[in-house]
């Protein structure tokens, strides 16, 4: 389970197979630098499992940058953008709700040509010796669609 001290108010937490999955400390911290907070964590793949990414902004998350701020969640594996995976998060979902705001992302939106294709998120096969990388984005934004 993802939380960051610097963020208070998010948690995030991935599934394999309807199971929290397992999290490994990154063995090279400190080779890991960024401006802004990052948790990394490591968790086992299981081949050709699905798997969710499952986020909570709690009531506590800091909305008072901009009355326009929100956050924007999308997923990468491989450094590659999950097609279209994510979604936005505002300051009014969140306190709709007293437990916060609830989000599960499951799959990706793909487009092929003028058609859309929902492909539900699974591990692939990965050979021993061989590894990948999932990153979560949770990126503040000044919103546009307000």
């Amino acid at each position: 389970m993802a939380i960051l001290a610097e963020v208070p108010g998010i948690q995030v937490v991935v599934k394999v197979e309807g199971r929290v999955a397992a999290e490994f400390p990154d063995p090279e911290p400190q080779h890991r630098r960024a401006l802004d907070p990052v948790s990394c964590v490591y968790i086992e793949s299981v081949d050709d499992a699905r798997f969710v990414v499952e986020v909570v902004v709690y009531r506590s998350y800091d909305f008072t940058r901009d009355e326009k701020h929100s956050l924007w969640v999308h997923v990468e594996v491989d450094g590659e953008r999950c097609g279209m995976a994510g979604c936005e998060i505002t300051k009014e979902q969140v306190t709709a709700s007293p437990g916060g705001r609830r989000e599960r992302l499951d799959s990706a939106r793909e487009r092929r040509g003028s058609h859309i294709f929902l492909q539900k998120f699974r591990f692939a096969t990965i050979k021993k010796g061989t590894a990948a990388m999932m990153h979560l984005y949770l990126l503040p934004v000044l919103s546009s669609t307000r």
